[in-house]
């Protein structure tokens, strides 16, 4: 915007969930402290906010005629969040605020090709084996602020790529 724009927004109607620095590293805390190995917790972000939505308040907050940009989304891309998979239950047994999902163990293979586009790799080998061998990788929270509750050291491994 300090070059007089445009913003580029993929899509008027796209949604997402906001946290703050503290929020995201309460939750790591909390993962840390209540979660279980292979359990995800999902923090309670509020309603999602459209994306259109803030970029307009960014343009009049500038008090600059800015113009918007729409650039669709991208392969994959989707408009709105989704927090729980298919079978998943959003179970707060310890906090009103937080979910913990229980996600299955993923080999990884699994996550390898979970974690690829067009055979490209989009996470660092080494992130990929630790997520792998705690059996947490892959999950639709991911995204939208969720931490891998599992307090124990990953283990080692050598180079994957």
């Amino acid at each position: 915007m300090r070059d007089g724009g445009p913003v580029t927004v993929t899509d008027p109607e796209v949604t997402r969930y906001f946290m703050t620095v503290e929020e995201a590293v309460a939750l790591t805390i909390q993962a840390a402290a209540i979660g279980q190995p292979g359990e995800v917790l999902v923090l309670d972000m509020g309603d999602p906010v459209r994306i259109d939505d803030v970029a307009r308040r960014m343009i009049q907050q500038s008090g600059e005629a800015i113009r918007i940009e729409y650039t669709g989304l991208r392969p994959g891309e989707k408009l709105h969040e989704v927090l729980f998979g298919r079978g998943e239950r959003d179970s707060r047994p310890n906090h009103p605020l937080t979910s913990e999902v229980t996600v299955p163990p993923l080999s990884f293979d699994a996550a390898q090709a979970a974690c690829s586009v067009d055979g490209r790799l989009t996470m660092p080998p080494a992130t990929l084996a630790v997520a792998a061998d705690w059996g947490t990788a892959g999950s639709s929270h991911e995204p939208a602020g969720a931490a891998v509750a599992d307090a124990a050291e990953p283990p080692a491994h050598g180079d994957f790529a």
